[in-house]
């Protein structure tokens, strides 16, 4: 459940898991901003003002 539900949930993305005899694959397809933060301190990109 938690491979095929909850991870691809929380990163508004697809998981698919095959499972065949000796053999498991998952995978996982996100966006990349679900993905990665910002660290504290980097610079952000700059907004318009008018």
């Amino acid at each position: 459940v938690v491979l095929q539900r909850v991870a691809p949930q929380s990163l508004n993305g697809l998981a698919v898991l095959d499972r065949s005899p000796g053999h498991l694959s998952w995978s996982l397809t996100a966006p990349l901003d679900s993905i990665i933060v910002p660290q504290l301190g980097a610079d952000l990109p700059e907004t318009e003002t008018s």
